[in-house]
């Protein structure tokens, strides 16, 4: 039971990361377009559009967030490698728990707390 219960979190945990990464690339390529529309509207033609220029900067928070995500369950993040390359799958596992516990739930959480005002 406990195990069925596992699996379902751990697939859960897995697509859904996966299926964000693919659809977060949409976002990066409407920010593009957005980003020339909005640069031709101004210097063109002298009509500023601030709603989006705001959408652009929701789409690159969106995919910024989302890429993370998806990079952290790939386990593509970025990271010094200088000495992690040569640990034990072990060590490895240990120094990525640590640097989630201390770095990562730490600054999540304050986020969290700061952005419901």
């Amino acid at each position: 039971m406990i195990k069925n219960i596992n699996q379902i979190c751990q697939s859960i945990l897995i697509f859904f990361p996966s299926i964000l990464g693919k659809i977060s690339t949409w976002f990066m390529v409407l920010m593009i377009f957005l980003t020339a529309y909005v640069v031709v509207s101004r210097y063109v033609f002298g009509i500023g559009i601030l709603s989006l220029q705001e959408l652009i900067i929701y789409c690159h928070g969106i995919t910024f967030l989302v890429c993370a995500a998806y990079a952290f369950s790939k386990d593509q993040h970025v990271r010094v490698d200088i000495l992690y390359r040569r640990f034990s799958e072990r060590r490895k596992k240990l120094i990525n728990l640590i640097g989630n516990v201390i770095f990562l739930q730490p600054m999540l959480w304050v986020i969290l707390f700061v952005s419901f005002e």
